[in-house]
């Protein structure tokens, strides 16, 4: 299973727009063509400043071709849909994380 993480850090200003936005639109939005599923949001503990708060999003997919297949066809779009709504108030990265049975 690939694990697809996008790490935010959302300006306190608009964290509150951003987290309804992320629920009610982008992580829908991501989900509908059911190549990525499983989300999760989790606030990072860590690293939290006066002006930002750092969260984790996450998807699953079962391999790395299916998410480099949603990237082109999805990704890109939802990112700049993302940076539009919120421009450098929300700056983020993304992660792809193999899991390794224990």
């Amino acid at each position: 299973m690939i694990i697809y993480n996008i790490t935010l850090n959302i300006e306190h200003a608009v964290l509150a727009d951003c987290l309804r936005y992320l629920k009610e639109e982008f992580i829908p939005a991501t989900v509908s063509t059911g190549e990525l599923e499983n989300p999760r949001l989790h606030r990072i503990l860590c690293d939290e400043t006066e002006e930002a708060v750092n969260y984790a999003l996450q998807f699953s997919t079962k391999d790395i071709a299916t998410l480099e297949f949603w990237l082109e066809r999805r990704g890109a779009e939802l990112q700049q849909k993302l940076v539009k709504e919120f421009g450098p108030q929300i700056i983020g990265f993304a992660t792809r994380l193999e899991e390794i049975e224990l």
